[in-house]
């Protein structure tokens, strides 16, 4: 079963390393534009969030990402895609 909550800090912890965001302005209703994102600094988030996570994300979930405008909902794709990698190697 897939931890979001690890989704979740992997996400956060990104925001800071990448695009120097502090910790208590990531929440999951923050809109990727209010934490003023571009779609490249968006993707280099996304690349730390897979090396925190160990995962590749496949082509179809990084698509899906594209029209995220939350956290939250860059969290669910995530631990989706996350938890069917869990499957398939369990």
């Amino acid at each position: 079963m897939i931890d979001r909550d690890r989704v979740a800090a992997a996400l956060r912890d990104s925001l800071h390393t990448v695009a120097e965001i502090p910790a208590d302005k990531v929440s999951p209703d923050a809109s990727i534009v209010s934490l003023g994102l571009d779609s490249l600094r968006l993707s280099e988030v996304i690349m730390e969030v897979e090396a925190l996570l160990s995962l590749e994300l496949p082509e179809a979930t990084l698509l899906r990402l594209n029209d995220a405008t939350t956290v939250g909902a860059i969290e669910q794709i995530v631990s989706e895609a996350l938890a069917a990698h869990e499957e398939k190697v369990a």
